[in-house]
This record gives structure tokens, sequence and C-alpha cells, in this order.
């Protein structure tokens, strides 16, 4: 059994929730572009060279931020379109990671596709997301900090070790949490 974290798991208040979740749910969805490298969520955002970066697989302002919440709103709502949108959006963000460029940072870094990954790993129990989770954890402990902020820096980083301890129970990602804050 693959153990999930407190934000992994989605109560719903009476009837209002669903209904709210039904609509976020469809224009995620819609946003969401088939292209000939799969499902893309696109984003106008500048990169540091001032190109614009056409594929954003960030938690924040990206793909991993429709699979948490698609996740989210199958598991309120049960509607599997939504789950299937999701797991094809995360296999892509997946498939797009490349561990030599790893980034600091929970919300614009890496550490977004490691929460993202845990949840896919809870909800489904799968053990391929575990190790795609497992895989940029390792890589994010040996890369250098440059900040120590949530969203680009150590301690977004340090909260995806901590989602990492809680699912694996395994001591080094503790350790490396307490690391990322020292």
């Amino acid at each position: 059994m693959i153990r999930g974290s407190a934000s992994s798991t989605v109560r719903s208040p009476g009837r209002i929730l669903p209904s709210l979740v039904r609509r976020g749910a469809r224009a995620l969805a819609a946003g969401l572009v088939e292209t000939t490298a799969g499902l893309r969520f696109p984003t106008n955002t500048p990169t540091d060279d001032g190109t614009v970066e056409e594929y954003s697989g960030d938690l924040y302002d990206g793909a991993l931020g429709a699979v948490a919440a698609l996740e989210a709103a199958h598991e309120i709502t049960s509607r599997r379109p939504w789950r299937e949108t999701a797991g094809r959006a995360f296999r892509d963000a997946a498939a797009a990671l490349r561990i030599s460029k790893i980034r600091h940072g929970l919300h614009g870094g890496d550490g977004g596709f490691v929460a993202t990954a845990l949840q896919v790993a809870h909800r489904r129990q799968d053990r391929s997301a575990l190790a795609h989770a497992i895989a940029v954890g390792d890589a994010l402990r040996s890369a250098t900090f440059s900040s120590g902020d949530l969203f680009f820096g150590a301690a977004g980083t340090g909260i995806a070790f901590l989602h990492l301890q809680r699912a694996t129970g395994e001591a080094k990602w503790l350790a490396a949490a307490r690391a990322a804050i020292a």
C-alpha cells in the first residue's frame, strides 16, 4: 500500500463542492491541448532568455497542477474521463521531465513533480509513479540549492522530501528535508 499525504485526501461537504469541482475540472480539461507530443498544458511564461516556453510541467502553472486537480475531481465525483485525462497528462509530464536539468522548489520546480507523482501513486496504487517520484527526489538530493524559497528553492524541495518520507517510510528523506532547511 502506497501511503498518501494530507494533501491527497479531499473531503466533500454536501453537494456544492462536487458541482464546483465539476466546473473547474471542465475548464482545466479544456485547457489541455492535444499535440503530436501528447497532452500539453501551454503557458505564455517567458523564460530567463526571453523566449516563451511552449509547455509547462510545473505544479503552479502547468500540467502537474491540472493533474492534481483532475485527480482530486475524480476522487470527489468519480468521473472517469477526468482520471484518464489526468493520467495522460501525468505520463506526458513525466516523459518531458529532464533529470539532468533538475529544478528546486515545490510550485515552480521539480518538487512539485514529486508531490504530484506521490498523489498519483497513492490514489492509483501506481508503483511506476512512486518510482518516478523517488528518482526525481534522488536527483533533487544531489542538486545545489540556489535559494531558500517555497516556489523555486530549498523550502519547496524540503516539503517534497517530507512527502517522500511519508510515502516510503525511509529515513533518508527526513534527513534530506532537514538538510534542505539547514
